[in-house]
């Protein structure tokens, strides 16, 4: 019997319930033994994803910065509106 495990996107939303601002660095950790063996499961495609959960008011950026190599990475937290469309 094959387990099921919920779409890449839903995964990234639902870490965020605690309330605990994650960048994506944070995330890709969280989630690695999960879906590390995908071929979407990459740091750009999280960062996609978080973005997009962005724009839709589920997450907002909590923080950024430049990291010595030049990067610029975004922290995010869940909104309350986030907090009301995630399922418990």
């Amino acid at each position: 019997m094959s387990t099921s495990k919920l779409p890449l996107k839903m995964s990234i939303a639902r870490l965020f319930r605690d309330n605990a601002p994650r960048d994506k660095h944070a995330v890709y950790a969280e989630l690695e033994p999960h879906y590390g063996t995908e071929r979407q499961f990459s740091h750009g495609m999280i960062e996609n994803h978080l973005m997009s959960l962005k724009a839709v008011g589920i997450l907002k950026t909590q923080d950024a910065h430049i990291t010595p190599q030049n990067e610029l990475v975004r922290a995010y937290v869940i909104t309350s509106f986030g907090h009301s469309k995630l399922p418990r």
